[in-house]
């Protein structure tokens, strides 16, 4: 039976044509006119994932459970990991129509079912310490917030015992009530700090200076500075096009296309970048050094195959890759690549392949929060107590936030790292290093206090013992256990060599 024939004999001609509709628009998969149609998990997850972008939740709900249908010849560990695509395509679904609670539920089960065979599989392999596992995360989650905490306490018990990295004592002895209340309390604090954060940027704006966010977008939206540019954390080359300006954190289906013609403006400043030559040559050594899952599988579909017209939205429009590459098409399909091209941009200090760096501050930005990214991941990969890792009297809090600072000033001489504290707020440990090490590669910090609505700048003293270089360069080189055996393509390529 093949995909036109299922389609027929399980919805109204509507649906199907619908259906064939979202089909169509894949052209980058062959469709099997067999007898039998052996289903490739990328395919469907992308059809599925243009319906949840389009709106079509009942037809999705009744696509997902065709999945039965076919005949899957994968082996149990891609069936692992498609099911948990699947979950973390649905869980959002749960939250909005709880007609999606039991198909969620039922991804999650078949998960359990094949976990304990992978986390096997993964130590015959010598992998000592297993990745963590979301989907037992999420499902934690949703029967926590359903209230059902025997089935929370078996669950956690059950990816402990199977050696899921994890922190499978979140919800351990709380209840639903209890975590709302202190949400409420934490969202009363985070209002304090985003009232202190618009003082702030009126001080660095009399002060000569135009301000950008660092890192993520809040998830409380009334909390994000809608008017302020986003530097993200490792992503480079906005100035030259800038796809976050189209929502596509927002947007997470993998059919995502933004092409030349819906572009949004682009407002993202050049003394926040490196520039034209250098992304030029940070796409050579990607190619030539790093080469993308993409690159190797299809190379006339990278963008680093277009040479000098590697930000240019027309050309970008010509390119369709396989989204099981994780490259999006059209001109989304730079923005894989602007993460990549950070990474790189970071591997040599002071230079960018041949050419001396344009822009230290980024450079340094970027390495020094991949090095507390990487921190954060060999302590929560040491031998050591999970939670808390105690160092020369010092807490690492392994679940807490990375620190990032708030703003980043800059003029056309100079950029900033900026952290803003209300009322008695203090710099937090990581923080405090985070600052500390941008100031020990020579670049400026400012913390401002706002009390009363009154703002100040207060010179920071720094505490914290900072790594030695040996110390950072090795922290920056690691790789997370599962990854340390395996050399080229894992779903893309390591990219190491920090020095």
């Amino acid at each position: 039976m093949n995909l036109n024939e299922i389609l027929q004999e399980n919805f109204n001609a509507n649906d199907t044509i619908k259906i064939q509709k979202y089909i169509s628009k894949n052209a980058s998969y062959y469709i099997s006119e067999g007898e039998r149609y052996s289903l490739d998990f990328a395919f469907f997850i992308d059809v599925a994932s243009r319906m949840k972008v389009g709106g079509e939740l009942v037809l999705l709900s009744k696509f997902i459970k065709l999945l039965d249908a076919f005949e899957i010849s994968d082996s149990s560990e891609e069936k692992h990991k498609n099911y948990c695509l699947i979950a973390s395509l649905l869980y959002p679904l749960t939250e909005v129509d709880s007609n999606f609670d039991e198909l969620f539920e039922y991804y999650c089960e078949k998960v359990i079912l094949l976990s304990g065979g992978i986390a096997k599989a993964l130590k015959n392999r010598l992998i000592e310490i297993l990745p963590r596992h979301g989907t037992f995360e999420l499902y934690a989650k949703y029967l926590f917030f359903k209230e059902r905490y025997h089935e929370v306490d078996a669950l956690c018990e059950h990816a402990r015992a199977q050696e899921w990295r994890g922190n499978w004592n979140k919800w351990k002895g709380k209840t639903v009530g209890e975590v709302k209340l202190s949400v409420k309390k934490a969202t009363k604090v985070q209002k304090i700090g985003f009232d202190g954060e618009m003082a702030a940027i009126v001080k660095l704006k009399d002060m000569g200076y135009e301000v950008a966010r660092f890192g993520k977008e809040r998830k409380n939206s009334s909390l994000n500075h809608k008017l302020l540019n986003i530097v993200p954390d490792t992503h480079v080359g906005l100035s030259h096009i800038n796809i976050f300006k189209n929502n596509l954190g927002q947007k997470r289906g993998l059919g995502i296309n933004i092409s030349s013609e819906n572009l949004e403006q682009n407002t993202y400043p050049k003394e926040l970048d490196y520039t034209f030559e250098e992304f030029i040559e940070l796409a050579k050594t990607c190619s030539s050094k790093y080469p993308c899952h993409l690159y190797q599988k299809d190379r006339k579909q990278a963008p680093c195959s277009l040479g000098r017209n590697l930000f240019n939205p027309i050309y970008l429009d010509g390119l369709t890759p396989p989204l099981y590459t994780g490259h999006f098409h059209k001109c989304a399909s730079i923005q894989k690549c602007q993460g990549r091209f950070g990474l790189i941009s970071a591997l040599q200090r002071g230079k960018i392949g041949s050419l001396n760096v344009t822009n230290q501050f980024l450079q340094d930005n970027i390495r020094v929060h991949l090095y507390i990214q990487k921190c954060f991941l060999e302590h929560q990969n040491s031998k050591k107590t999970p939670k808390d890792i105690l160092d020369g009297g010092k807490k690492y809090k392994k679940l807490g936030h990375p620190g990032r600072y708030d703003f980043i000033a800059y003029n056309s001489e100079e950029c900033v790292a900026v952290e803003v504290k209300a009322n008695t707020s203090k710099l937090s440990y990581w923080q405090e290093m985070r600052l500390a090490l941008l100031a020990s590669f020579g670049q400026k910090v400012m913390v401002l206090s706002v009390v009363d609505n009154i703002t100040n700048i207060i010179t920071p003293q720094f505490n914290v013992e900072l790594p030695t270089e040996e110390d950072f360069l090795s922290t920056l080189n690691y790789s997370h256990p599962p990854e340390s055996p395996i050399k080229g393509v894992i779903g893309d390529t390591l990219i190491t060599g920090y020095s």
